[in-house]
């Protein structure tokens, strides 16, 4: 019989503009892990605004939350501010800031208490354990999670350190027991594309994996490091010359937010209530998955396709102007590393 079992795998201490890493301890088969983010932010009152607060609030302080296996396998690779939103759309939840201090527009030295939940299961899924982190026996040499840390002015162009140095502190949510033949596939998320957007163009090509399975992606689109509803006004995903999707932006920013039951709030111009940034945008981000109905097969399976495509309609910006695509990948079992 298989038993679940949750409990704390350590801390990933500070280290300003340089990486730390935590090994995951191996033997079991996790289902999810926790990621409490927590610190002390050096702010005067006055200037803990939420205009002053940056895209990701105290996650903006992550430049990069990685998940290692083998020393070299990347399998995700999200910044702190993507690493809050897709486990936003995956969750169905915005993950909040239990302190509710930081950008408040009044308190000095605000704490952040900031806890995301990072599934290995497929969420949303009618079979969400096809994938799973399988650490039994030798099918993983090393698995590990590294930070690459910002600094303070990540969070806050205007403050000035740190009064409690930030970490992050690890949970588990694992299974023992698990049967000895039981396969599992595994979600990766860490195949991240950036595209500068220097002019506007109608047909925007951006090559995406044609390897394993292609469930979706996330994509968000920035002007001057400010996420833009603004930029993005067409997506069409294209395999073998054949349109698979072909959406006008705002369908789909609501299509997404109906799919997933997400909250939102519009205030103005900006759905902006689900985080404390006032440079959070939410029409700024896009995610699309074909297993909308809970169906994984409807993915675009590996070796069934040469080519992989979406093709932007886009509108440059007044200032710098970027759009990052985090494919969403599911590598199936006998892709996976089989035990020893």
């Amino acid at each position: 019989m298989e038993f679940p079992r949750t409990r704390k795998a350590g801390s990933i201490a500070y280290k300003a503009s340089d990486s730390e890493s935590l090994r995951i301890p191996r033997g079991t088969v996790i289902h999810y892990m926790t990621a409490r983010l927590t610190g002390q932010l050096t702010v005067a009152g006055a200037n803990n605004t939420s205009a002053k607060t940056l895209p990701g609030d105290g996650w903006a302080a992550v430049r990069n939350f990685k998940i290692k296996l083998d020393h070299q396998d990347d399998i995700m690779q999200l910044s702190g501010t993507e690493l809050l939103h897709l486990m936003y759309v995956l969750g169905q939840q915005p993950p909040r800031d239990r302190r509710l201090l930081l950008g408040d527009g009044s308190t000095a030295n605000p704490n952040i208490d900031h806890t995301v939940l990072i599934p290995f299961l497929l969420p949303g899924s009618r079979v969400p354990r096809m994938t799973a982190l399988d650490l039994r026996g030798r099918r993983h040499s090393d698995a590990k999670v590294e930070i690459d840390w910002g600094s303070h002015l990540s969070v806050n162009a205007d403050a000035t350190g740190w009064t409690v140095a930030p970490s992050i502190a690890l949970g588990l949510h694992e299974i023992t027991n698990v049967k000895p033949g039981r396969k599992y596939g595994l979600l990766d998320v860490a195949r991240r594309i950036k595209v500068a957007v220097s002019a506007t163009n109608s047909s925007l090509q951006v090559d995406m994996p044609t390897s394993d399975w292609c469930l979706g992606w996330m994509v968000r689109a920035t002007d001057a490091a400010v996420d833009s509803g603004s930029i993005i006004n067409n997506f069409k995903w294209k395999t073998g010359g054949v349109d698979q999707l072909d959406i006008a932006a705002p369908v789909l920013q609501e299509l997404m937010l109906q799919k997933l039951g997400l909250n939102r709030s519009f205030s103005g111009t900006a759905y902006d209530d689900e985080f404390i940034s006032d440079n959070t945008n939410f029409a700024g981000w896009y995610v699309y998955r074909r297993d909308w109905d809970g169906d994984p097969s409807h993915a675009l399976p590996a070796g069934a396709i040469t080519e992989n495509k979406l093709e932007l309609d886009v509108t440059v910006g007044g200032g710098a102007t970027e759009i990052t695509i985090v494919p969403i990948i599911v590598r199936p079992s006998s892709r996976v590393a089989p035990a020893a």
